[in-house]
C-alpha cells in the first residue's frame, strides 16, 4: 500500500494550523487529508521539534522536507513472484508447441500434484503477439493476392494441429 502524500504548502499550513491550537481533526478537515495521514505528518514533524514555535515564524520548506524524508522514509512494496514461477520451463516449452494458456493449465493441474497456480497467471507468464499479428487460430490468415481469372486467390493451406501438447 503506498503511503499519502501531500503538498508542501498544506505542510505549512499544518504545522501554522498546530501551533495555532487547532485540534487535529480539525486539521485533518481542513486541510482535506485522512485523520490518518494527518497524525503520521504530525508526528514526523513533532520528532523533528518542528510544532513547536510561534504562528509567525513558519519553518523554511527545505525544514520541512528534511523533517518528513527523515520521520517517513519512502514505503517499498515488498517483491511479489509469480505463482507460477518454478513451473516457466515446461510453461515455455508448452507455448513453444503451440498451446495455449487453458491447455497449459489444465496439463499442470492434472500432471503436477504440487502446481497451485491459477488460469490467470498462466495467461499472464504467456508471451505477448506483436500487434496485428492474431493468435486465433479461427482468425482467417492473410490471403495472397488473386491470381489472374480467380475472384478470390487460391484458399489458404489447412493449419495442423498438435495433439499432443501436454507431454511434459
Amino acid at each position: 500500500m503506498s503511503r499519502n502524500t501531500i503538498e508542501m504548502h498544506r505542510l505549512t499550513e499544518l504545522v501554522r494550523l498546530h501551533r495555532m491550537g487547532a485540534g487535529k481533526r480539525e486539521i485533518a478537515r481542513l486541510l482535506a487529508i485522512s485523520p490518518t495521514t494527518e497524525r503520521q505528518y504530525r508526528q514526523a514533524l513533532s520528532k523533528a521539534g518542528v510544532l513547536a514555535g510561534a504562528v509567525e515564524e513558519l519553518p523554511d520548506l527545505a525544514v520541512l522536507q528534511a523533517a518528513v524524508r527523515d520521520g517517513l522514509p519512502p514505503q517499498t512494496p515488498p517483491q511479489q513472484l509469480s505463482s507460477i514461477a518454478a513451473w516457466a520451463e515446461p510453461i515455455g516449452a508448452m507455448v513453444g508447441r503451440g498451446a495455449e494458456a487453458q491447455a497449459i493449465y489444465d496439463c499442470l493441474r492434472l500432471q503436477e500434484p504440487t502446481f497451485t497456480g491459477s488460469l490467470s497467471a498462466v495467461r499472464g507468464h504467456e508471451p505477448k503477439p506483436a500487434k496485428g499479428v492474431s493468435t486465433d487460430p479461427t482468425s482467417p490468415a492473410p490471403r495472397p493476392a488473386a491470381a489472374p481469372g480467380l475472384p478470390n486467390g487460391p484458399a489458404p493451406p489447412p493449419v495442423p494441429r498438435q495433439n499432443s501438447i501436454c507431454a511434459l
